[in-house]
């Protein structure tokens, strides 16, 4: 406050040499000047005057002038130094924005792929992590705990989209048959990704991309169990909440194809 204050009487004092500043708004300014203009009168007016009476009007202007000339300059320097002031901030203001664009573009539009496509395949998995963010924004132990929660449910909700559970044994990647139930949605992630990769001959590149991908999900529900169970810090939930974004866009990723991840389509095609 004293900053801006300070700021304020700089650009409203109305001599260098003496303390005092006009504490009027800038149309008060501007009706001052004018006054102070007119009062000071117009030289080319002695142009339509008698030689003599031309004389005295212009020595009265004189005298008038040396009181008010210092007067008007101090009350234009005003108006330039606010004009200066709005130019500086609206500058900076600009280069902020613009700064601000270029650092959040990506996230922007990483957010945007992953609503709208859960929007199409998953609306439940999208209510869940809005329930997150909303949980988290509470500030409170109790509103972080939950957001973990949230976040878990999330996860559940994507995997009973892409890959619903069943009673029927499915053969894993180990070559084991296994039941993928309603309580097994990291496994069933898990066998969605294999579905889509496929069998392929890149066999270690494939293998080493689900075990990352198994390897997240399983660090990811061990911390958003943690809700469950003891307090909740905020770093903890916004971790689990990002990583449950970016998890989430791999699977959506593999899901419409766009994925950087090597498919058996994509091998199929090279």
């Amino acid at each position: 406050m004293g900053e801006r204050l300070d700021r304020y009487l700089h650009h409203r004092k109305v001599s260098p040499e003496k303390d005092g500043s006009f504490a009027g708004s800038i149309d008060a300014v501007e009706q001052h000047l004018q006054k102070l203009r007119t009062a000071a009168g117009d030289p080319t007016a002695a142009q339509h005057m008698t030689q003599i009476d031309a004389y005295f009007y212009l020595e009265k202007l004189d005298k008038i002038g040396a009181k008010l000339l210092p007067q008007i300059a101090a009350f234009e320097n005003i108006l330039n130094r606010v004009r200066q002031s709005v130019h500086d901030y609206l500058v900076e203001a600009e280069s902020e924005l613009l700064s601000g664009q270029t650092e959040s573009t990506l996230f922007t539009r990483g957010e945007s792929y992953v609503v709208e496509r859960l929007q199409q395949v998953s609306p439940d998995a999208l209510e869940k992590y809005r329930a997150a963010e909303q949980r988290l924004s509470e500030g409170s132990p109790e509103g972080y705990a939950q957001a973990l929660a949230s976040c878990r449910r999330m996860i559940k909700a994507l995997a009973d989209a892409l890959y619903p559970p069943s009673s029927v044994p499915i053969k894993g990647s180990d070559g084991k048959e296994r039941i993928l139930g309603d309580d097994q949605f990291l496994n069933r992630l898990v066998q969605y990704a294999i579905d889509k990769f496929g069998k392929n001959t890149h066999v270690k590149l494939v293998e080493e991309t689900l075990q990352g991908l198994g390897n997240r999900l399983n660090k990811l529900n061990s911390l958003a169990s943690k809700g469950v169970h003891q307090e909740v810090s905020v770093v903890e939930a916004e971790s689990c909440l990002t990583w449950t974004f970016f998890l989430t866009a791999d699977f959506l990723r593999l899901e419409d194809g766009t994925s950087g991840l090597i498919t058996a389509d994509k091998i199929a095609n090279t």
